[in-house]
């Protein structure tokens, strides 16, 4: 899935940044994350906005076409986290969320 994605969007940086949980599990931040429009019509404004951050919308949901997944590119200032609150927080948008990833063959363990 990560190579069809860099295929078709090569612009897309694919390099989670890990830190210790301190119980042995390691939790990342991705390139990745999810933006909730309040109407369908938003499309243009978060091109719009995805553009102004230097971002690239990856997918829209089939089931919920409301719900887009978006990366950063190497042109990105903020960090996907930065990127994901400001969405979320700037009032156009229903969310904004980021997406965490685990070291691989790592769980979870709370």
């Amino acid at each position: 899935m990560l190579s069809d994605i860099k295929s078709k969007n090569p612009e897309v940086i694919i390099q989670p940044y890990f830190k210790d949980l301190k119980f042995g599990t390691y939790l990342g931040l991705s390139n990745f994350f999810g933006v909730g429009l309040k109407d369908i019509e938003d499309v243009e404004l978060l091109e719009l906005m995805a553009e102004q951050f230097n971002c690239v919308i990856i997918d829209q949901n089939g089931y919920r076409p409301v719900e887009f997944t978006l990366s950063l590119t190497e042109a990105s200032v903020l960090n996907m986290l930065e990127i994901a609150i400001f969405f979320h927080e700037c009032g156009l948008f229903v969310y904004g969320s980021p997406f965490f990833v685990l070291a691989p063959g790592d769980s979870l363990r709370l």
